[in-house]
């Protein structure tokens, strides 16, 4: 199977990234996982795990049920605000084949 073309990607991301901050925008805040980071900084899980949310003044995670070693979730808002003013210091994702 092929990749996809890269304006369609883009397209699909910018339409997802609207959704969320509509969503936001609606009183809804939307709770990420290390999954849904990587996929909207378009990084690995590890490399976020490893390079995003251990940096000085990343957003600090939600604790739904409060118990230790519970998954983790941060506030799209929050991640997505602290990305934009942090994109220059961010690592590069891997280019597409």
């Amino acid at each position: 199977m092929g990749a996809a073309d890269p304006g369609v990607v883009e397209l699909i991301s910018a339409i997802q990234l609207l959704t969320r901050q509509l969503a936001v925008a609606n009183g809804v805040p939307e709770l990420w996982t290390v999954d849904d980071m990587a996929s909207w900084l378009q990084l690995s899980v590890s490399s976020v795990k490893q390079s995003v949310i251990c940096r000085p003044g990343f957003p600090a995670p939600l604790m739904p049920t409060g118990v230790d070693g519970a998954a983790r979730r941060w506030l799209a808002s929050e991640v997505t605000a602290w990305a934009t003013q942090n994109r220059a210091r961010l690592p590069k994702g891997r280019p597409e084949r």
